[in-house]
């Protein structure tokens, strides 16, 4: 069996040699000798390309996942978040940021007019500065009312809903002076300055039973913070006498 096996072989590659010298390459000879087990596979058509490759190949497309599909319902069933976004009115970002000038004062001092007016409407914070004790007050109160007129005419804000959203103070350039002292000696002073700036911004719609926003209205629910008052009405007694005095 081994030599019938060995001159079935050696025929089949005498007729592929055959083929090959005039020219026949045919499957028949390439089965006869591989066992017919591999055959040729057609070449996939491929796309004229041009000069530019990346813009002329051809798109396929391709059919419609379930996640599209389940868009595509959603689409046409229920509104979408963004469409719902897109219908509700803007919240009003307009805001106008001022600052007043450096005063000959520090800013450790100048932080509780900067308190006393933040988060108050435009008009509370002018009254608050008027009847104010502090030194640096009245110039406070005509750069807010400063403010509110450039806020009305640069960014067109309503000049009524007007509050301080913030305030914050900085410092600002010292100047040096010559401290003299005894026998010959004498050192350097600084004269501080500081200034305050602050954010004006719209206020929000006031409170009513068709806002849902506005629906809780508790009584001082917003207020986190006392604003700032001298300490000399409630100054304790140290040194009471052992008797009553009223």
């Amino acid at each position: 069996p081994s030599l019938a096996g060995s001159g079935t072989v050696s025929r089949s590659l005498l007729v592929w040699s055959s083929g090959l010298r005039l020219g026949i390459h045919t499957s028949s000879s390439r089965g006869a000798l591989f066992g017919g087990k591999k055959q040729a596979e057609p070449l996939a058509s491929r796309p004229d390309l041009g000069a530019s490759p990346v813009f002329d190949l051809p798109v396929e497309e391709k059919p419609a996942s379930a996640e599209s599909k389940s868009v595509d319902i959603t689409k046409s069933g229920t509104p979408l978040l963004s469409s719902v976004m897109s219908e509700l009115p803007e919240a009003s970002t307009k805001e106008y940021q001022f600052t007043t000038a450096n005063y000959k004062t520090g800013y450790k001092k100048l932080r509780f007019l900067a308190k006393q007016i933040s988060g108050k409407p435009v008009q509370e914070a002018i009254d608050q500065m008027e009847f104010s004790a502090k030194r640096w007050a009245k110039p406070l109160l005509h750069t807010l009312a400063l403010a509110r007129k450039n806020a009305k005419l640069q960014k067109e804000m309503d000049p009524e809903r007007l509050v301080v959203h913030r305030t914050w103070v900085g410092k600002g350039q010292y100047q040096k002076r010559i401290d003299y002292k005894g026998r010959g000696r004498f050192g350097m002073k600084h004269l501080y300055s500081s200034h305050v700036k602050f954010v004006l911004r719209e206020a929000e719609p006031e409170r009513d039973q068709a806002n849902r926003g506005f629906r809780r209205n508790i009584k001082r629910f917003n207020i986190t913070k006392k604003v700032w008052t001298p300490m000399k009405e409630t100054k304790p007694i140290y040194t009471p006498s052992p008797y009553y005095n009223w």
